[in-house]
């Protein structure tokens, strides 16, 4: 019964008995046929034997006309069992006498001829050829008459004796019987001896090793298996398949027992080192966070203090102290917010913020950023916007400016202007693939500096490295910024690529996918629709950047015709805004005085040149408006274009004299900074309007913030924790609330807390409070604003970001 539960059992048993059924079909389908035929040819021979044996008898008796003789011959022969009827006719076809079944008074479909027996033939006779049973088969067989004398054969008739088919089949069955029976005597027989040799030489085998197989369970791994049905197989004396097969398991099992308990050993191992690694990462997270409090908070009176200093009169190399000891302030804290950003990305903290948002935007802004140092360091800064980029895409605009500022910054840095070289830096926009949603956009640095070498390369984007160490000791910085723009490119779902020679520069390729929408779309407003815009060229040179400025200008929807500066002249069409490329010589300078001269509308006349020539152009073409063609981005483009239509023009700062708002009413003396921390209150507090409750535990923020909301106008009462702040909301009358969020007896948090508990209480209007903090982690502005918050500056704190968030929430009287 277990061979016949077991699937391989039964398929063998069911392979095998079927082949046997298909053969023993085929073979007694064979004795079948040949027991039919064997029997059809018997009863013929009897038929014809049977004629042989009357032939005399009838002969006599039609000679001697004696048909009752005849009669009675034929009736006795037809009683045989085989005969159904006998018809003698004489040799003219007259019926001589006839008995039984001779198919008299039916229609004969069908005659078919079968043989010839003995002396005469067979014919198979049917009346319905859909009933076989019912045919005839006639045996006819001639009667001759011999002469004694002459020994003379004279033909006087013919025997026709009838045999019915059903006769035949009667028979056959018979034989069909006992063949039937054998063949299924002999199916069983060998049937059950295979299963008997299946059953001991494979199925029970496989089914202990199958028994074997269920009952391993390798999570207990200490509990003792039983293998000994198993090493029966394998020590048995058969040497087949099956035993090397049970033999090479049994190793297995015994391996893969030992391997579990190593790995079980290592799981336990590994999951202690996690929870190691992750406690480990926590406090290195609690530690950023604290050091990012502790760091932000001296870095926020060092750089708010010289913010001020800036405002006040100083002598020029005082001033160039306080912008350098500001430079170093500002690149520490862009230090520590590396190190924050890539400890975030690590911990997988950082999240995408994704709007709609402008690429040419924010090229525009880094590269405003980026000019002055490129000036200094007298390298050309290039930018080539493709003409098909999307004006608004959706993203993450500031990660986006973040990889364009390291990446920016680091071609600056290692690019230099020599004697046998000039400097150059260029940045590339470029649509890869655009599709109805989804837009790819690639984003190159390129320069011609110092190159990267191919080892260095492999390792490039890991964090704090740089390419050699030497780097580091000549250009300074962390190695943090390539690694962090590489996660970041990840995040949104694109790529980074280097392609850089060593000694020949290097080129950054970012390739990232933007979304694109009907928001997208809609915020896409031309700002240039139906303005009539002339671009002149001075050179063959200039004619390729020509040319992509023309199609900025008509995606805006201006219409736009170029010329060369030598073709064109102050009686062409009426134009709205004329641009034109200078590039300065002799004929330039007076094909370009001629024009000015022809058009007394010199304010929609702009004159693009090199930043080396910018003051010598300004001061040579006074009345026109200049610029800087190198760098000109698509927006500062577009936004000169609008300005000069609108007649807007620009204030030159260079040439206005300052000499008479200098006085010394005007300035503001920082020399009590060293005041003690009555003083500070007291001097915040001796205002009669003081509307503003400032909440800090750090005297020098105190005095910092104290001094930098003077500065904006504003005035403030100081409580030195939350406890004192709480009560001092209750008292006096604020339109807004400064507060540290770490501080002593109660914190910001839940000073924050207790009074939008109290305002809800009490059904009063809600304060602003803005949090000003030195924690920068992820998180800690999400937790500012789940405590009541409105809003969040991070530390250390800049005049203009404080003067942005003041006029956001603060409501005048």
């Amino acid at each position: 019964m277990a061979l016949l539960r077991s699937n391989i059992g039964l398929k063998l048993l069911r392979y095998v008995f079927g082949g046997y059924f298909a053969v023993a079909i085929i073979l007694t389908s064979g004795q079948l046929i040949s027991e039919y035929i064997h029997v059809k040819d018997t009863i013929f021979d009897e038929l014809s034997n049977l004629g042989e044996t009357i032939e005399e008898s009838l002969s006599k008796s039609i000679w001697n006309f004696d048909i009752d003789q005849l009669d009675s011959t034929i009736k006795g022969i037809n009683k045989v069992g085989l005969v159904s009827g006998i018809k003698v006719v004489s040799s003219d076809k007259s019926l001589l006498s006839k008995t039984g079944n001779i198919g008299e008074g039916q229609q004969v479909e069908l005659s078919e001829y079968v043989g010839e027996y003995g002396k005469g033939t067979i014919e198979k006779i049917m009346y319905d050829k859909n009933e076989t049973e019912h045919s005839l088969f006639q045996y006819k067989f001639p009667i001759y008459f011999t002469n004694k004398f002459d020994s003379q054969k004279d033909l006087i008739g013919y025997c026709y004796i009838y045999a019915n088919h059903a006769s035949i089949i009667d028979r056959v069955k018979y034989g069909f019987t006992l063949i039937i029976i054998n063949s299924v005597i002999k199916t069983l027989a060998l049937w059950l001896v295979f299963l008997f040799f299946i059953k001991r030489i494979i199925v029970d085998p496989l089914s202990v090793l199958t028994k074997v197989t269920q009952d391993l369970d390798l999570d207990k791994t200490d509990s003792k298996h039983n293998f000994d049905d198993l090493k029966k197989i394998v020590y048995a004396k058969e040497n087949n398949e099956l035993n090397i097969l049970a033999s090479s398991f049994l190793k297995m099992c015994n391996t893969i027992i030992d391997k579990v308990k190593v790995i079980e050993t290592h799981a336990i191992e590994l999951t202690q080192s996690k929870e190691e690694a992750e406690n480990a990462s926590q406090i290195k997270s609690d530690f950023l966070s604290m050091m990012s409090h502790e760091l932000r908070t001296p870095m926020n009176g060092v750089i708010g203090s010289l913010d001020l200093l800036a405002t006040t009169k100083q002598t020029d190399d005082s001033k160039d102290l306080i912008d350098t000891a500001k430079t170093s302030a500002e690149n520490l804290v862009f230090i520590l917010n590396d190190i924050l950003d890539i400890n975030k990305i690590e911990a997988g903290k950082l999240e995408l913020d994704e709007r709609a948002f402008s690429i040419s935007e924010v090229i525009d802004n880094v590269i405003k950023v980026f000019i002055p140092i490129a000036n200094k360091r007298n390298i050309i800064l290039s930018v080539y916007e493709d003409p098909n980029t999307p004006m608004f895409v959706k993203g993450d605009a500031m990660r986006v400016r973040q990889i364009l500022f390291n990446l920016i910054g680091n071609a600056l840095k290692f690019t230099s202007t020599t004697q046998k070289k000039q400097g150059h830096v260029t940045i590339k926009t470029s649509v890869i693939r655009s599709h109805e949603t989804m837009s790819n956009i690639s984003l190159q640095v390129i320069d011609n500096g110092i190159g990267i070498s191919k080892e260095n390369q492999q390792h490039l984007f890991m964090p704090f490295t740089q390419a050699e160490k030497s780097t580091t000791r000549k250009y300074g910085g962390t190695g943090l910024g390539l690694a962090i723009c590489g996660k970041l490119t990840e995040m949104m779902g694109g790529r980074i690529k280097l392609t850089s020679e060593e000694g020949h520069g290097s080129c950054f390729n970012v390739e990232i996918p933007f979304w694109k929408s009907q928001e997208t779309r809609a915020m896409h407003i031309e700002t240039l629709s139906n303005i009539q815009v002339t671009l002149l060229s001075c050179d063959d040179s200039l004619d390729e950047k020509l040319d992509v400025f023309s199609c900025y200008l008509r995606n805006e929807g201006a219409e736009v015709i170029s010329y060369q500066l030598s073709d064109f002249t102050v009686d062409q069409p009426e134009y709205g805004v004329l641009f034109l490329l200078y590039k300065d010589s002799d004929e330039n300078r007076q094909l370009t005085q001629s024009i000015l001269k022809g058009n007394p509308n010199k304010s929609r006349i702009i004159i693009a040149v090199k930043n080396d020539i910018l003051d010598e152009t300004r001061k040579l073409f006074k009345k026109a408006r200049v610029c800087c063609s190198e760098p000109i981005t698509r927006i500062q483009l577009i936004q000169a274009i609008e300005h000069a239509w609108q007649k807007r023009f620009e204030l030159n700062l260079d040439e206005l004299d300052l000499s008479e708002l200098e006085s010394d009413d005007n300035d503001l003396v920082l020399n009590d900074l060293d005041l003690d921390e009555k003083n500070i209150k007291d001097k915040a507090s001796n205002k009669p309007n003081a509307d503003i409750l400032l909440v800090e535990d750090n005297p020098l923020n105190q005095k910092l913030i104290v001094r930098q909301l003077n500065q904006l106008g504003y005035h403030c009462d100081v409580a030195d924790d939350g406890l004192q702040g709480k009560m001092m909301w209750e008292e006096g009358e604020y339109q807004l609330i400064l507060t540290d969020c770490h501080m002593p007896n109660v914190d910001g948090y839940e000073m924050t807390r207790q009074i939008r508990d109290k305002e809800n209480v009490n059904q009063t209007k809600r304060i602003p409070i803005i949090a000003v903090t030195g924690a920068a982690m992820s998180g800690d502005a999400e937790y500012c604003y789940e405590a009541g918050m409105d809003d969040f500056v991070s530390k250390p704190i800049q005049l203009a970001d404080f003067r942005a968030t003041l006029k956001k929430w603060y409501v005048h009287k």
